[in-house]
């Protein structure tokens, strides 16, 4: 992990068992987010603000660029929906709950 970096792990429970469902990490020059059980995408939100989400296909990759107007993240205020995930109120049942484990951030 880079010195100023931050992480947000986002887990389903049932109280006393998880499962990771997203994340979230900005270390200063861009967020990104995405799923952990999905490794072939994530949406990245840079410092000059071109917002887009990647694809891995096969050895590649393929960026497709959000419509919305760039805002640069040093001048970012308010809020801005990235990624919107459901959860389905079978979720649980599908989610191949763990005893929950502690994640260092350093």
């Amino acid at each position: 992990m880079r010195p100023h970096e931050r992480r947000v792990r986002v887990v389903l429970t049932d109280g006393e068992r998880t499962a990771d469902f997203a994340y979230l990490r900005h270390a200063g020059r861009e967020v990104v987010c995405g799923v952990p059980d999905d490794a072939g995408w994530h949406m990245t939100y840079p410092a000059n603000g071109r917002a887009h989400y990647t694809v891995r296909q096969g050895s590649g990759h393929t960026r497709r660029f959000l419509r919305e107007r760039p805002v640069p993240l040093e001048s970012f205020t308010g809020q801005r929906t990235l990624l919107a995930l459901s959860i389905a109120s079978t979720a649980l049942v599908y989610a191949g709950l763990r005893p929950f484990e502690r994640q260092a951030q350093g």
